[in-house]
């Protein structure tokens, strides 16, 4: 993870399979597009809540990461056909972050769109 976030800082933005998202105010009205964007990409893609672009790929302070990662996992299952998501817990500084693996949605399944 933290070579991933260097990578990031040196590049000074996301990549088009790698998206951050600061999250601390729970989850962003962008999500959605996100997931379906890394679902239809070839191979899938990252998503990260607890950073912010703004300061740097700084981490923010996660009020609940619990919840957070609920409703993503929630959000996930409101595309056809549903978003499939590895979450896990990670540390970047000393401060926790939540990952999610989009995994690429089946080429006969695309577009992955939002349903709900």
């Amino acid at each position: 993870m933290n070579e991933l976030v260097a990578c990031l800082r040196t590049a000074g933005g996301d990549y088009d399979d790698v998206e951050v998202k600061s999250a601390a105010g729970g989850l962003p009205q962008s999500l959605a597009s996100t997931l379906s964007a890394l679902a239809n990409h070839p191979g899938g893609g990252t998503i990260i809540l607890g950073l912010d672009e703004a300061t740097g790929f700084r981490p923010v302070q996660l009020a609940d990461p619990q919840a957070l990662k609920q409703g993503l996992a929630h959000k996930a299952r409101s595309f056809s056909p549903p978003v499939q998501l590895t979450i896990s817990d990670a540390e970047v500084d000393g401060a926790p972050v939540i990952v999610a693996r989009v995994h690429e949605c089946d080429p006969s399944a695309k577009p992955c769109r939002i349903t709900a």
